[in-house]
């Protein structure tokens, strides 16, 4: 699922945590299931003209997933 919109995002010892406003919803990602983390210009198709940091993570059932921020 794709979201948009304005959040918080904190580095933690064990887990990067991203909290959107709007709606409320959180994220957490163990950081001991990050793959990578690089600088992108898209994600999953959406061009927003500045650089995006994205992390790829193995998600539950060891498949590779991504999220991206705008910081």
């Amino acid at each position: 699922m794709q979201a948009r919109g304005n959040g918080t995002l904190v580095l933690l010892d064990d887990r990067l945590w991203f909290r959107l406003y709007v709606p409320e919803r959180e994220v957490e990602i163990p950081l001991a299931s990050v793959v990578r983390a690089e600088t992108v210009s898209s994600h999953l198709g959406k061009w927003v003209g500045k650089p995006l940091l994205r992390v790829v993570f193995r998600a539950a059932g060891g498949a590779e997933d991504s999220v991206a921020w705008r910081v």
